[in-house]
């Protein structure tokens, strides 16, 4: 099952992005899709970096492509 989640960290440059941790996020998924579920969870997770000081923001997300390697599909390509 593919699963997906957001980056935290910074863009540091033009061409750069440090991403730091990750979370994942309640999502409907099968061995080929995934969708996010709940809106609100994101929200929330949001919130509360704000509200324990951490300074890092949204920098992406990701999903799993389950027994295929890391690359893009075209639907991949038209969500970015």
């Amino acid at each position: 099952m593919e699963v997906m989640g957001l980056m935290l960290g910074e863009f540091v440059d033009e061409y750069t992005v440090r991403v730091v941790d990750v979370f994942a996020m309640p999502q409907s998924g099968t061995g080929v899709s995934v969708e996010a579920v709940d809106h609100v969870f994101q929200t929330n997770m949001l919130d509360m970096l704000k509200q324990t000081g951490r300074p890092e923001m949204v920098v992406g997300w990701y999903h799993s492509h389950p027994g295929f390697g890391c690359w893009l599909s075209g639907v991949d390509i038209n969500t970015q």
